[in-house]
């Protein structure tokens, strides 16, 4: 397997020794992929520019096998579980604002907008105007292209995380935490993602997708509880799907 293959090395390290032609002809894709993001995302002390996001993504769009595999690292981010809402511990009212931080698609927005009726709305951000431009059409849900480091995060009462903690180390992620506690509304936080554990990682492919793309690290469920009880939320519950996935909440 080609992700399995490729050795990665530490964060700050990854273009040295290499020009940037070299590894963005390489034959294997995932060196190719791993190098725009590394480029866009990673450069040592430098800050990402829209320009660059954007150069990146056109990038993508040329060189089909790299899209493929970073379309095919994104697909399986999903818990396919039947309700979001069963075990998250908390009775929610029947109306307020769900703010879905770097959502894509909307797709647990709507999901979730489903199980908590009507009288919901959802505001959903994400700095890809590639992933916004898939939106799930839907009048209960609004669209905003945000970038949660650089742009202030909309008024929410139920805020959701799902499959981005991972992408950050642990200073970043209290950031976002406690961003999101300091909205004037806010109340709940639904926290998703996979359930990870140290034996996983030999044949972990999101051992990949977190190191090589974001220098973020995968954690245990013990260690996203540590995290939540670090910031301004204080964890509440923790459920485990059957497909893999861990669901907290946090007030």
């Amino acid at each position: 397997d080609e992700r399995r293959s490729l050795r990665l090395p530490p964060p700050n390290s990854y273009l040295a020794g290499n020009s940037v032609c070299q590894l963005l002809s390489h034959p294997n894709p995932w060196t190719r992929l791993v190098t725009l993001f590394r480029m866009a995302y990673l450069t040592p002390g430098s800050t990402t520019t829209e320009v660059e996001q954007a150069s990146l993504w056109a990038t993508l769009e040329i060189d089909l096998e790299a899209r493929s595999a970073f379309d095919s690292l994104m697909s399986t981010r999903a818990t396919q579980e039947s309700s979001l809402l069963a075990h998250f511990g908390f009775r929610l009212p029947k109306s307020g604002t769900l703010v879905d931080i770097a959502g894509g698609s909307g797709h647990y927005a709507r999901k979730l907008l489903d199980e908590l009726g009507s009288g919901w709305s959802a505001i959903v951000t994400d700095s890809s105007q590639q992933a916004i431009d898939q939106r799930v059409r839907d009048r209960q849900i609004g669209y905003l292209r945000r970038d949660w480091r650089r742009d202030p995060l909309p008024d929410g009462h139920f805020f959701l995380l799902s499959s981005v903690l991972h992408n950050n180390n642990d200073g970043e992620c209290l950031d976002l935490l406690n961003s999101c506690a300091s909205s004037e509304h806010a109340q709940w936080l639904m926290v998703i993602e996979r359930n990870n554990s140290e034996a996983d990682w030999p044949s972990a492919r999101r051992a990949f997708d977190m190191a090589a793309l974001f220098d973020g690290c995968e954690r245990s469920p013990d260690q996203l509880i540590t995290l939540l009880n670090a910031s301004d939320w204080r964890f509440h519950s923790l459920h485990y799907t059957s497909d893999g996935y861990v669901l907290l909440s946090a007030r």
